[in-house]
């Protein structure tokens, strides 16, 4: 055969999903565990919340994969940062990282 082997176990397209959701889910569990664990602003510590921040802004083109999560580890508390959801939402709003429709109600909101 040209191409190898024929595969002769098929799993539905759903099992296949749920796999991928799994092992993404145990790639992140483990890179937050080596970002520390925990935001660094307040220490909330639930897996489920932590998000990687950006020091500086602009994380918004940026692609979570393994290869992307290992650049991060390298550069770890210089470039990225582990905040948990609200931490890095009020970051967000106070230095006017949301995107440009939101950013004139913030502007306003600070006005007042």
């Amino acid at each position: 055969m040209r191409f190898g082997t024929i595969r002769t176990t098929y799993y539905p397209k759903k099992d296949r999903a749920a796999e991928g959701r799994r092992w993404r889910a145990k790639i992140r569990k483990k890179f937050i565990e080596d970002m520390g664990g925990k935001c660094v602003k307040c220490g909330f510590g639930d897996w489920r919340a932590l998000q990687v921040d950006h020091v500086n802004g602009g994380g918004s083109q940026a692609v979570c994969t393994p290869s992307y999560y290992e650049s991060i580890l390298e550069k770890n508390g210089t470039v990225y940062q582990l905040l948990c959801a609200n931490c890095n939402t009020i970051k967000k709003y106070e230095n006017l990282e949301l995107p440009i429709k939101y950013r004139e109600d913030c502007l306003a909101e600070q006005r007042v």
